[in-house]
């Protein structure tokens, strides 16, 4: 007996049982879309844990600023108390610097990661151009401190003869410095 394709199974057919198996195409169908739905289950449970770690990692770093801004503003008033002894107006200006970053200080332990971005956010919105201003101030601070912070690059120059260096040595530089020749002796 030849089996057409409509009823072998080997094409996808039902094999002649009157339509009550599911076919191979459905069966592959249905296998792939609960991979399909595995696989979006798992890369959600990724994507929070990720966002979790995330906003851990943004916390801590929201407590550390405040615990830095709070330093600053106690250093501050203490120069602030020292000035004003010597000069009432500047004194008086430390002072308040430091109550404002006092402030800023108690808004960072305050709030939690969500509010803050929330804020930025409404900053952004109101105000973009102090909100651009500020984002590049900040990021141009940052640059300043991780670009000072970081231990200087050596050039290693070559010790050879050069015309006119005879008997001269040169001495790796910070990178960026003209190298400098001292005699040998």
């Amino acid at each position: 007996m030849e089996q057409s394709p409509g009823t072998n199974p080997a094409f996808g057919g039902n094999g002649g049982n009157g339509g009550t198996a599911p076919s191979l195409t459905e069966q592959a169908k249905q296998q792939t879309q609960q991979v399909v739905e595995q696989t979006r289950q798992k890369i959600g449970e990724a994507a929070d844990q990720a966002k979790e770690q995330m906003k851990s990692q943004l916390t801590s770093q929201k407590d550390r600023a405040a615990e830095g801004l709070e330093s600053v503003a106690q250093a501050l008033q203490h120069t602030g108390e020292q000035l004003r002894q010597q000069n009432q107006v500047v004194g008086q200006y430390a002072e308040t610097i430091a109550e404002q970053v006092e402030r800023w200080s108690g808004f960072l332990r305050d709030q939690n990661v969500d509010q803050i971005v929330a804020e930025a956010e409404n900053l952004a919105r109101r105000q973009p151009a102090v909100f651009l201003g500020g984002a590049f101030a900040l990021g141009f601070l940052a640059a300043r401190f991780l670009k000072s912070s970081r231990p200087p690059q050596y050039d290693y120059a070559y010790t050879g003869y050069t015309a006119g260096t005879e008997g001269a040595v040169l001495y790796p530089q910070p990178s960026g410095t003209n190298l400098r020749t001292a005699p040998m002796e």
